[in-house]
C-alpha cells in the first residue's frame, strides 16, 4: 500500500516514540490509519485518530482502561496503542452460523459492562442531540421518508432517561474475542445520551441477510429487552430513530439504504 508521505511520517514519528515494530500492512480509513505493530514482545494495533470523532473515540478506550474493551498500553492525545485481539470467535460469524440469538446477548453484556464505567469530566463526547443532526437535515428534503421517524426521534432526544456514556456504534465487528479476557469492544465513536440508543443498532446488523429474516427484528426484541429490562415500546422507538438516521446516512454517501429502511419500516409497523 502506498501511504501518503504525511501517514508514512506519522507512523515513523510512533515507532521511534514507542519503540515499536511493524506487524504487517497499514490500514487507512478517512478517520484513522491503523498499523499492526509488536510493542514490547506484544502484538499490539497503533490507531493513529485523523478526525476530531476519532479522538474522542480514542479518549474513550483510555477512559475505559480494560473494562469491556480493549486495553490502552499507550496514547497521547491523537493515538492509541491497543492490546490485538485474535478474533478467533466472531460475533459475525456466529450470527450467520445459527447463534444469533447468542450474539446478541453477548453484545448486551459488554454494552452493561461499558455503561457501568464512571465517566471523567475531562471526557468529551458527542451528544445524541448533535449525533441526529443528519436525520433531521434529510426530512427537510425528503418528508415523506423521514418525517414520522424525525418526529419520533425528536420526542426522545427531549425526553431521555438513563443517560450514560455511550460506545455509540457497537455491533458484531466491533466486539472482538479475547481469550484471557473475554468480549471486549473497539471503535467507539464516544456519545452521551440514553442509553437504550446503544442497542438499536444491533437490529441493523450484522448484514442484511440476517437482520432481515423474517420475525427477527421481534425475537431480538424480546431478547434484548429482557436481557436489558428496558421497555419494550422505548425500545421500537429508538429502533425507528436509529435506523432513520442510519437511512440518512447512507443516502447521503450514495449508498443503499435499503436494509435500514426496512428495519425502520418494521419497528413503526409495531409501533401501531
Amino acid at each position: 500500500m502506498k501511504l501518503k508521505d504525511e501517514y508514512t511520517q506519522l507512523l515513523s514519528m510512533y515507532r521511534h516514540r514507542w519503540n515499536l515494530k511493524d506487524n504487517g500492512d497499514p490500514m487507512v480509513t478517512h478517520s484513522s490509519v491503523l498499523q499492526p505493530m509488536v510493542w514490547d514482545g506484544n502484538n499490539v494495533i497503533l490507531k493513529i485518530a485523523l478526525i476530531n470523532e476519532e479522538k474522542q473515540g480514542n479518549q474513550l478506550m483510555v477512559q475505559w482502561n480494560g473494562h469491556g474493551a480493549a486495553k490502552v498500553l499507550l496514547h497521547d492525545d491523537n493515538s492509541i496503542l491497543l492490546e490485538q485481539l485474535s478474533g478467533e470467535t466472531a460475533l459475525f460469524q456466529m450470527a450467520q452460523n445459527g447463534e444469533d440469538d447468542q450474539a446478541t446477548k453477548i453484545l448486551c453484556d459488554v454494552a452493561r459492562h461499558l455503561h457501568s464505567v464512571e465517566s471523567s469530566a475531562k471526557l468529551v463526547l458527542s451528544p445524541l442531540k448533535q449525533w441526529f443532526n443528519e436525520l433531521f437535515k434529510a426530512e427537510e428534503k425528503d418528508k415523506a421518508l423521514f418525517s414520522e421517524s424525525a418526529s419520533i426521534a425528536r420526542n426522545l432526544l427531549e425526553s431521555q432517561i438513563n443517560s450514560t456514556v455511550l460506545h455509540g456504534d457497537l455491533h458484531h465487528q466491533n466486539v472482538l474475542y479475547s481469550k484471557e479476557k473475554g468480549w471486549l469492544a473497539i471503535d467507539p465513536k464516544g456519545l452521551y445520551g440514553e442509553n437504550t440508543y446503544e442497542f438499536a443498532n444491533l437490529f441493523c446488523n450484522p448484514d442484511h441477510h440476517v437482520a432481515l429474516i423474517p420475525g427477527r427484528l421481534e425475537r431480538l426484541l424480546d431478547i434484548v429487552c429482557n436481557q436489558t429490562g428496558i421497555d419494550r415500546d422505548r425500545m421500537l422507538q429508538w429502533i425507528v430513530a436509529y435506523s432513520a438516521l442510519s437511512a440518512s446516512w447512507s443516502i447521503q454517501d450514495g449508498m443503499d439504504a435499503a436494509l435500514a429502511l426496512s428495519i425502520n419500516a418494521q419497528a413503526l409497523k409495531l409501533l401501531s
